[in-house]
């Protein structure tokens, strides 16, 4: 049963194959008929439809015909800087120097009044205000920066800075403390072609004051102390025996001799004068350095313990004379010859 199985099933799909084959070129034509017919059908609703009313147009744009807008960048605000007023002053009116970037107008206010400045003048803009006698003014700075458009049809600017401070953060204050000072008749006026931007004046470091340990105790009535002051002027050691001084115009490192007192304890204390000095408009020194104690920290104390060591004078040596008589003194010549 099985073998007829097998031969029978390979026959049956051959027949089944071959009247595939016959049927499907005939019902081809058929298919295609039903297509065309379907799609004519559709033609023909999609015109009536267009007929009624139904359908309206839309025009489409293309993409590339329209800018596409982006959002506008952030910017940094306008700087507003002013510099340093001068106060207290004698004067009844001072200049201000201010840089204000596209600022359109830039105006001062004060007890004194307002003053404005377009942009037509000379930037950085030096605006020149009246002071009223014996007041205090504080300033306020405004400065209207100009609205303008770039290309890409963004819009800046337009609105207004304040600031009642200048470049460093001091408050913009001036303090009228008189009349004012009169300019002597026939002197011209030297007006500076460039304000110099003023800078803050470097801290200076302190000069140094060392003093070399001294000796203690000591039976000397005298000692030289040895002190480095930088660039002093004068340097002075005090103690219970007096002060002793020496000036800049000696060599340095300064050695003072001081006396000493007998049998005193005696404090020292050391002061060097530093000289003062301008240099670029800053000043520096004009003040005194003090110490009590030597380099290494420990107190400048010198303990007389006795008087002077006195060289000792010996006594002169006695000379011993022996009395002796001549004729005992005397050698014979002949007792010699013998």
């Amino acid at each position: 049963m099985s073998v007829r199985y097998r031969l029978i099933s390979p026959i049956m799909m051959l027949i089944v194959g071959l009247l595939v084959a016959q049927i499907l070129p005939a019902e081809q034509p058929i298919l295609a008929r039903g297509i065309r017919a379907a799609e004519s059908a559709a033609a023909d609703r999609d015109m009536s439809r267009r007929q009624s009313g139904e359908v309206t147009a839309t025009a489409t744009s293309t993409p590339g015909a329209t800018n596409t807008p982006y959002p506008c960048p952030q910017v940094t605000p306008e700087p507003l800087w002013v510099e340093p007023v001068i106060s207290p002053t004698g004067l009844l009116t001072q200049t201000i120097t201010i840089f204000a970037g596209r600022a359109l107008t830039v105006t001062v206010s004060s007890e004194a009044g307002v003053v404005a400045q377009t942009s037509g003048s000379t930037w950085p803009a030096r605006i020149t205000i009246d002071l009223l006698p014996q007041t205090t003014h504080h300033l306020t700075v405004k400065a209207h920066i100009a609205p303008h458009t770039t290309v890409n049809g963004c819009v800046y600017g337009g609105y207004t800075l304040q600031t009642l401070r200048d470049r460093y953060g001091s408050l913009l204050t001036i303090v009228q403390s008189g009349s004012a000072t009169a300019t002597p008749t026939g002197s011209p006026t030297v007006t500076p072609s460039s304000t110099p931007t003023p800078y803050p004046c470097p801290t200076g470091t302190p000069a140094p004051l060392w003093v070399e340990p001294v000796i203690s105790p000591t039976g000397l009535l005298t000692q030289t102390i040895t002190i480095y002051a930088g660039s002093a002027l004068t340097v002075t050691v005090s103690s219970e025996a007096g002060v002793v001084a020496q000036t800049s115009g000696s060599t340095w490192p300064a050695r003072i001799t001081v006396d000493l007192l007998p049998q005193t304890t005696h404090h020292l204390t050391v002061q060097a004068q530093i000289p003062r000095l301008t240099v670029g408009g800053c000043v520096s020194g004009g003040y005194t350095l003090q110490t009590t104690r030597d380099k290494q920290g420990n107190l400048l104390t010198i303990v007389q313990s006795s008087g002077p060591t006195a060289t000792p004078t010996l006594p002169p040596t006695p000379t011993t004379t022996i009395a002796v008589p001549l004729d005992k003194a005397l050698i014979h010549l002949p007792v010699l010859l013998r």
